[in-house]
């Protein structure tokens, strides 16, 4: 039998669990140690060579011992010319690489065939083939499962996927998206966006606030909004870690978080005593920074009339020594 002897089933694939219930493929820490989307690093290139595919012989390891020394130039080589022709075809990765498994795959028993060429050497498996291509172990197993069922290109699946999604979902998405213009972005990736945790119904103030500005409807739901915001994985809210503004700040937050999960009626009416007694406190440190900038302003505009001195906590980094420079004589003052 010259096929591989996979399962019909993704669910029944061998290697290690994941939690959604299907099994993986392969571990992306061990075939791509330095990252799916570095597949030109050596550590990455290294690690597909020593790749063990399940064969009687590893298709990895057997096309490294013909090639010797040059294997690992080969492998670079091999990856830049799927990518090149993926570009040149005007398709996703998913999609270049489903096309690649539909050549060799029995379509009624579902086992690809060890016919696959990487870097010369023929008789290669499907899953080798996939290490050789340098790309993370979800996008093969979603590119497996389009070739064995048949799925749309990326061009059908987006469109599918567009009528399920409401109108309503549509424009929430997009508020939701156009609020990381306000969020510090990942500086190692880009791929993270961090703000404040907020509640939903702070969300949708927030949302019922910028439309009333842009004079724009307001459209779905509170729930709706703050189920969209949910899906944004990419959206990492974090808790507040400094100090709070007073101490009656800090007792109101301990007394709310107490709280939190308490549905009985007496939690409710404390939590909305709470809730009453935070926004007069609120509206009380507002217009102290009112005043504040007030006198700012003054002593700006008539330093004659009035001298303004503003005293404020310190940072830790503003106790930090500074950086000693190699050969320098004297450290830099405080």
């Amino acid at each position: 039998d010259n096929s591989e002897p996979e399962p019909e089933s993704e669910d029944e694939e061998g290697g290690p669990a994941r939690s959604g219930g299907r099994r993986t493929v392969w571990d992306d820490k061990l075939a791509n140690p330095s990252g799916p989307r570095n597949w030109q690093w050596t550590p990455n290139l290294e690690a597909a060579l020593k790749f063990q595919c399940g064969c009687e012989q590893p298709c990895m390891a057997k096309a490294a011992q013909q090639l010797g020394p040059a294997a690992h130039t080969a492998l670079y080589d091999h990856r830049r010319a799927v990518r090149a022709a993926m570009l040149e075809a005007s398709v996703c990765m998913r999609d270049h690489l489903r096309r690649e498994l539909e050549r060799h795959l029995d379509q009624p028993t579902g086992r690809f065939s060890r016919s696959f060429v990487i870097m010369g050497v023929g008789g290669c498996c499907a899953t080798a083939f996939g290490i050789s291509v340098g790309i993370s172990e979800s996008t093969f197993a979603r590119a497996r499962a389009d070739a064995r069922k048949q799925r749309q290109l990326q061009v059908g699946r987006t469109a599918r996927k567009d009528s399920r999604i409401s109108q309503d979902r549509r424009e929430l998405d997009a508020w939701v998206r156009e609020q990381r213009n306000t969020m510090e972005g990942d500086k190692a990736d880009g791929r993270k966006w961090y703000t404040d945790k907020t509640t939903a119904k702070q969300l949708w103030g927030r949302y019922v606030s910028d439309m009333d500005r842009s004079g724009m409807p307001i459209v779905g739901t509170e729930s709706l909004l703050h189920k969209v915001w949910k899906e944004h994985r990419e959206i990492v809210e974090k808790a507040p870690t400094g100090h709070d503004i007073c101490d009656e700040c800090g007792r109101i937050t301990v007394a709310q978080r107490d709280l939190e999960g308490c549905t009985d009626a007496e939690s409710k009416i404390k939590r909305a005593e709470l809730t009453k007694e935070a926004d007069a406190h609120r509206r009380f440190h507002n217009t102290e920074r009112k005043h504040y900038d007030d006198a700012v302003y003054r002593a700006s505009k008539h330093p004659e009339e009035v001298t303004t001195i503003t005293i404020d906590a310190p940072t830790r980094h503003q106790f930090d020594l500074p950086a000693q420079g190699v050969g320098r004589p004297h450290p830099h003052p405080l």
